[in-house]
């Protein structure tokens, strides 16, 4: 299905997709390598997935 950090909220929730869903990990992507920050870096993949699905504050750093 893919990786939890590069992941739309949506995706966890096994939700219907759009194309929007591509565009957000791709934000996610671009961020990463402009920065050299892995997204949510101070969260375990799961942490991630949760807080996402439980529309939980998810600071990117």
């Amino acid at each position: 299905m893919g990786t939890y950090r590069w992941m739309a909220p949506k995706m966890t929730k096994e939700k219907p997709c759009t194309h929007k869903v591509d565009m957000y990990s791709f934000v996610f992507v671009l961020l990463e390598l402009t920065t050299t920050l892995v997204p949510f870096q101070r969260m375990t993949p799961i942490q991630v997935a949760y807080a996402a699905s439980e529309k939980s504050k998810c600071e990117p750093n």
